[in-house]
C-alpha cells in the first residue's frame, strides 16, 4: 500500500544495536501496521534509507520509541535511541516524538513476530500506542501528554 502526498503518515522506529524495526500508520484512522527493518550501517546510509521511505510515504511525524528502564528512568539504550532518532529527525526535518517503549519487543514474540520482523512489529505497536494516545488526547478523554516522553 503506497500512500503518496499530504496524507501525514507517521512513522516509527523501533532503534536497536543493529537493527531499526520501522513502522507506518495513519493518524485520522489510528491503523498502524509494520513497514520492514532496517539494517544499521552507518548513520548516513540510514538516514538516506528512512528519507527515501519518508518521502514515498508521505511522512509528516516520527515517534521513536524509548526502552526504559522498568522504574521510568532513561538507562543508556534509552539515550541511544534519543540520540538517534533526534539526529534522524533533525536530518529529515520532521517533528519527533519519543514514546515508551517498553515490553514492546516482547508483545511482538508473543504475537508470533520472530526473528528481526519483531523489529517492524514493536515500531507498530509502539505506534498504535501513540495514536490512540494522541486520538484520546484529541477526543479530550486524554491529558495532553500523558504517557509521551518527549
Amino acid at each position: 500500500m503506497r500512500m503518496r502526498g499530504g496524507w501525514g503518515m507517521v512513522l516509527a522506529m523501533d532503534v536497536g544495536e543493529r537493527r531499526v524495526g520501522l513502522a507506518l500508520g495513519d493518524p485520522r484512522t489510528g491503523v498502524a501496521f509494520p513497514l520492514q527493518v532496517l539494517e544499521r550501517r552507518d548513520f548516513e546510509a540510514d538516514a538516506e534509507a528512512v528519507r527515501r521511505l519518508a518521502e514515498e510515504y508521505g511522512v509528516k511525524e516520527m515517534v521513536v520509541g524509548l526502552p526504559l528502564l522498568l522504574d521510568g528512568r532513561e538507562g543508556s539504550q534509552a539515550r541511544a535511541a534519543r540520540d538517534y532518532g533526534a539526529r534522524m529527525a533533525e536530518r529529515l526535518s520532521l517533528p519527533v516524538t519519543f514514546w515508551d517503549e517498553r515490553f514492546s519487543t516482547r508483545e511482538a514474540e508473543r504475537r508470533g513476530a520472530r526473528d528481526s520482523r519483531a523489529d517492524a512489529v514493536a515500531a507498530s505497536l509502539i505506534l498504535e500506542s501513540y495514536l490512540a494516545r494522541k486520538r484520546e488526547t484529541a477526543a479530550g478523554r486524554a491529558a495532553p501528554g500523558e504517557g509521551v516522553k518527549r
